[in-house]
């Protein structure tokens, strides 16, 4: 009888190599899981913080709305060219407690915004406004996006300190 050769690849290595892909191909989808996990927690982020701040915004543009109106009837009512210290009186009456202004000696008002964005952060916006005859004139000149308060380094580092024994040995 003639005896049979055995194959140089046996079955059990076929099926180590099986299995070996199937393991890759779960590592790397739970992988891809996690990572779409991150991306989506990370959108739902930005999509609430762009939220937060167009609210600001709003409102800021609400208060420069507000103030333009009201510059404008005051306008009407007192010229700035002819009376000066009485248009003066009456922005400050106007404007007492409503508004951060400063009033300048052309006649313009100088008006400071911060609407709270986060608990983190605050819309701050200074606006030059000014009403006369030729019309409303609105210059932004500062706007910006900034912390709340003041920042604090967190300096501490949690170091393993290792067991009594090991501390002994070092010493």
């Amino acid at each position: 009888m003639k005896r049979r050769s055995t194959p140089a690849m046996n079955v059990g290595i076929s099926l180590l190599v099986l299995v070996f892909v199937n393991l890759c191909l779960v590592t790397f989808g739970v992988l891809s899981l996690q990572n779409a996990q991150a991306d989506r927690r990370m959108s739902r982020k930005a999509a609430e913080h762009t939220r937060e701040y167009y609210e600001a915004v709003n409102n800021v543009q609400m208060q420069i709305r507000d103030n333009q109106k009201l510059l404008k009837r005051l306008s009407r009512e007192v010229s700035f060219a002819k009376e000066p210290a009485k248009y003066e009186e009456e922005i400050k009456k106007e404007f007492a407690g409503k508004a951060d202004y400063e009033m300048s000696e052309e006649g313009e008002c100088l008006f400071h915004y911060v609407c709270p964005v986060s608990d983190r952060q605050e819309l701050s916006a200074v606006v030059r406004q000014k009403e006369d005859e030729q019309g409303s004139h609105i210059e932004i000149t500062q706007w910006n996006l900034q912390a709340a308060g003041t920042w604090e380094a967190d300096r501490s580092m949690k170091l393993y300190q290792g067991t009594e024994n090991q501390d002994k040995e070092i010493k």
